[in-house]
């Protein structure tokens, strides 16, 4: 068996109680809450593009998490520079988003202080990001998303 990271010095037993405590903090604490709008690919219909005018969603859900606001440029898996003034990052955890059903993915919706965002990148924790629990855990997911006009969300 092979560890790495802070596997090294701690097990699984630390492992529970670093996310618990983690989750408590931004459940109890930071309450930021957002809503979460699944597209639903089933009943959507798209273009020769894979663009689609109107959308179709699952049942709107309610989510907790701490939220916070880009003002930096950022960049792209690809490596390339995007502006992300006006983007957002959620921050929550695989087993609450487990919890409630939810697999977040790109393309689906987020409402947050009155302003739409679109989902760009939902699997950045899973990733093992350098500094996030040493890379080596793949609890706390990153959600990345950028300001989109309520046009684009309601599809007009």
């Amino acid at each position: 068996m092979t560890y790495s990271g802070l596997s090294i010095f701690f097990g699984d037993a630390e492992e529970q109680l670093f996310e618990n405590s983690a989750r408590e903090l931004v459940e109890n604490l930071i309450k930021q809450n957002c809503v979460y709008y699944k597209i639903e690919l089933e009943t959507t219909k798209s273009n020769v593009y894979g663009e689609a005018k109107r959308k179709t969603f699952s049942e709107p859900v309610e989510l907790v998490c701490s939220i916070a606001a880009v003002d930096d440029d950022v960049y792209t898996e690809a490596g390339l520079l995007k502006t992300a003034k006006g983007d957002i990052i959620l921050g929550t955890f695989d087993s609450y988003l487990e919890e409630l059903e939810v697999n977040p993915a790109q393309g689906d919706f987020i409402y947050y202080n009155n302003k739409y965002f679109e989902i760009y990148d939902a699997d950045v924790g899973k990733q093992g990001l350098d500094g996030y629990y040493a890379g080596d855990r793949s609890w706390l997911r990153r959600i990345l998303a950028h300001h989109v006009n309520e046009s684009v969300f309601k599809g007009e």
